[in-house]
This record gives C-alpha cells, sequence and structure tokens, in this order.
C-alpha cells in the first residue's frame, strides 16, 4: 500500500472517529467548563483543608465506581461496534449487569466506612461519592460512542455540569458545607443518565436492565481485565494524593489536588477522544493489516500532534491558571502542574496502542502493562515524597505514564501482526 492510499484508507476509517471524538469533546469543554468553575467555586468556600477532604472523597469515589464496572462500558462498546443490530440486547444486558455490580460494591462500602477509623465527616463525603456505583450503573454513554453517535452524549453532559455548578453555587457557601458536594455531584449524574436512558430508547429501540444468567459470566470474563486496567490507571492517576496524605500535610494535599485536577481535565478529554477510537479500530481489524497499519500510523501522529503541544503550551499557562482559577493561596500549585504536564505526551500515545490491543481481544495483556506502569509510580512516589517533597508526586506520574507506553507499544504490535496473521489464515 502506497503513501498516498494508505491516507485515504485511513482518513475513510477515521472520519467517524473524528465526528463522534469532536462531539464527544464539545461537551466535556462546555460541563468541564461548568464544573471547573464549580471546583473553583468550592476550592475557595472551603478552604485547603476541607477542598482536600472533598478531593480525597472524589479520588475514593471515582475508584470504586471504575472497580464496580468500567470494564463492562468497553466491552459493550465493543461488541456495539461489531453487532449494531443488537444494540437494545447489549444495552439492557450489560446496564443490569452493572447496576446490580454497583449495589454489591455500595453495600461493601457502607460496611467498611463503619469499620474503618475515618471520622463522620471523612466518612459521609466517601459514602455521598460513592453512590456513583449506582447512579452511572444506567450511563449508556458507551452505547452511542459505540456506533458513533455522540451528540446525545454531549447535550447531556452538558446538561449535568450545569446541575453540578448551580447546585454548588447555592448550597456551597461555607467551610461547613463539605458534605453537600457528594449531593450534588448525585444530581448531576442522574440528570446526565436521565437524559441519556432516554434518548437510547428512542434510538435503539426500547429496552430494559436484564440479568441473563448464561451471559453474566462471558461478560464478567471479558470485562474482568479492563476493569483491573481502568482500576489501576486509576490508581496509578491518583493514588499520590493518598500517598500525599500519609507523608505530607492536608495544605500539601491541598496544592497537589489543585494541580492534579486541572490535570486530570485534560486527561478527560484524552480518554473521550481514545473511546471514540475504539469502534474506528474494531472495523478497520476487518480489512486485515494493511487497513490497520494505515489507521494507527495516522492515529500515533496525531498523538503526538496533540500530546507535545498540550505539554508546551499547559507549562506557560500554569501560572496564570493557577492563580485566576484558585487563587494566590494555591500559588505552590504550579510548579506541580508544570511538571505533571509532561505526562500528556505519553498518555496520548498510549491510547492509541491502548485501543489496539483492547479491540483484538488482548485486554488482559493491556491490565498487566498498566500493572507494571502502576508499580513504577508507586515505587517513584515512595522514594521521592519523602525526599524532595510534594513534586515528587509530579515526577512520579511522569515516569509512570513513560513507562505505561514502552511495555504497551511492542505489544500492539504484537497485536496487529496476529490481525495479519489470521486474516491470511481466512483467505481461500
Amino acid at each position: 500500500m502506497t503513501d498516498s492510499t494508505e491516507h485515504d484508507v485511513a482518513r475513510l476509517h477515521l472520519r467517524g472517529w473524528g465526528r463522534a471524538a469532536a462531539n464527544l469533546v464539545a461537551g466535556e469543554v462546555a460541563g468541564s467548563a461548568l464544573r471547573l468553575v464549580a471546583i473553583f467555586w468550592v476550592a475557595q468556600q472551603l478552604g485547603p483543608a476541607g477542598f482536600g477532604i472533598v478531593s480525597l472523597g472524589v479520588v475514593i469515589g471515582g475508584y470504586l465506581t471504575v472497580l464496580a464496572s468500567s470494564g463492562l462500558e468497553v466491552v459493550g462498546t465493543r461488541e456495539l461496534a461489531r453487532e449494531p443490530e443488537r444494540a437494545a440486547h447489549h444495552i439492557g444486558t450489560i446496564v443490569g449487569l452493572r447496576i446490580g455490580l454497583g449495589i454489591i460494591g455500595y453495600a461493601i462500602v457502607l460496611v467498611a466506612a463503619a469499620v474503618l477509623p475515618v471520622d463522620r465527616t471523612e466518612a459521609l463525603v466517601i459514602l455521598g461519592f460513592a453512590l456513583s456505583m449506582i447512579t452511572l450503573g444506567t450511563d449508556v454513554r458507551w452505547a452511542f460512542i459505540g456506533v458513533q453517535r455522540t451528540r446525545p452524549v454531549a447535550a447531556a453532559t452538558a446538561a449535568s455540569g450545569l446541575v453540578y455548578l448551580g447546585g454548588c453555587l447555592v448550597l456551597i457557601r461555607g467551610s461547613g458545607h463539605v458534605t453537600r458536594v457528594a449531593l450534588v455531584n448525585v444530581a448531576a449524574e442522574l440528570v446526565l443518565v436521565t437524559i441519556l436512558v432516554v434518548v437510547s430508547r428512542r434510538r435503539f429501540g426500547a429496552w430494559r436492565p436484564q440479568w441473563r444468567r448464561p451471559t453474566i459470566r462471558p461478560l464478567l470474563r471479558a470485562a474482568l481485565p479492563l476493569t483491573l486496567m481502568r482500576a489501576t490507571r486509576t490508581i496509578m492517576l491518583t493514588v499520590d494524593v493518598v500517598l500525599v496524605t500519609i507523608f505530607l500535610s492536608k495544605r500539601d494535599l491541598g496544592y497537589y489536588t489543585a494541580a492534579s485536577r486541572v490535570m486530570a481535565s485534560g486527561i478527560v478529554y484524552l480518554g473521550l477522544y481514545y473511546n471514540a477510537f475504539l469502534p474506528t479500530v474494531v472495523r478497520a481489524r476487518r480489512g486485515g493489516r494493511a487497513e490497520l497499519v494505515a489507521v494507527v500510523r495516522v492515529a500515533a501522529r496525531r498523538a503526538l500532534v496533540l500530546g507535545v503541544p498540550i505539554a508546551a503550551v499547559g507549562t506557560v499557562v500554569a501560572p496564570f491558571a493557577i492563580r485566576v482559577a484558585f487563587g494566590d493561596r494555591y500559588e505552590s500549585a504550579i510548579g506541580l502542574l508544570q511538571v505533571m504536564l509532561w505526562a500528556a505526551p505519553f498518555l496520548a500515545v498510549t491510547g492509541v496502542y491502548s485501543q489496539v490491543l483492547v479491540a483484538g481481544h488482548a485486554q488482559r495483556a493491556l491490565a498487566v502493562a498498566i500493572g507494571i506502569a502502576m508499580t513504577v509510580n508507586l515505587i517513584a512516589n515512595f522514594i521521592l515524597l519523602p525526599t524532595i517533597g510534594v513534586v515528587g508526586a509530579s515526577i512520579a506520574t511522569v515516569l509512570g505514564e513513560a513507562t505505561s507506553l514502552a511495555i504497551i507499544w511492542p505489544m500492539a504490535r504484537t497485536v496487529i501482526r496476529e490481525t495479519a496473521e489470521a486474516r491470511s489464515d481466512s483467505e481461500p
């Protein structure tokens, strides 16, 4: 395949990805802008100590949600891309299983909150954010991503952000309102899932949550490595928050959280971009190695063009962004963000090759790779935090993402080669 032909093939496959990703990003820009304003308001109203407690609840709640059922989202996206005509079946089965897992998970959290030595405020914050395990069980964003029709997702995301901002402005009015943030978060999530459930029933046909015993085990077996991978990646991106709490002060936690929240906003956009890429890879694999290679090459080039400028521009803009967003009290977060931003190029390229592994049903290898990267992150945190302070957590983040790319890239090349062999074996 010549370079020009390769480019034409890639452009044909990537067209749907571009539209789907653009809608997701547009919705997230609106929703995140509203949520960021809310976060800035919350940070200023609660102060570094209170904001640190809320951030810990966000981290734990997010991790529990990922652990409960996130792998099922990826499996659902892959299966819908492969069998769009059976969308209602896939949605009902996966939503039913996610709700069941969320209820079981929340029951475990309730018991843990009663047993573990945490104060009442921290326990209520954690329990409030952990409700996401149940409320997001009916989140069907993945279904729209699977067919690359994502405008409803954009609208629902923006509406959810508006509810979150309004709730924070009305209800968070002082340092004593720490627990209210979790309730506002739940309300915003309910708005999101309600919109998407209504639209999905019109788009894909009537569906309802179902628990089919014959499908539960295969789904869980396929989703488990992806869930472990997502959970491990979440730990890798957030464990530093917990370790800063252990090794340093709550004030340092507040500074680091401010920087990490800005960084997390960028990671969300990268995640949306590559979630929309999975259906494209699934379809490209059907055409064999040449089409898959063409798509992956163009996507990897886009990743570099995307990641490096984000890091460079962000490093320059960081002082202004932190001061405007969080105020002068958070000036110590500037250097932390400037270091952390250089994980973006690694994250961008890793996103391409991670989806190649998922499309090739190599999710176990992906989970192993992320586990190794998390180990590097943990070791770096344990060494750097006590020696050089909170900036060590930012350095550990970059090291972890660099390790992830170094392992996943050759794994993805193996999947591409096996795609070619499988294609050749199927030909007469």
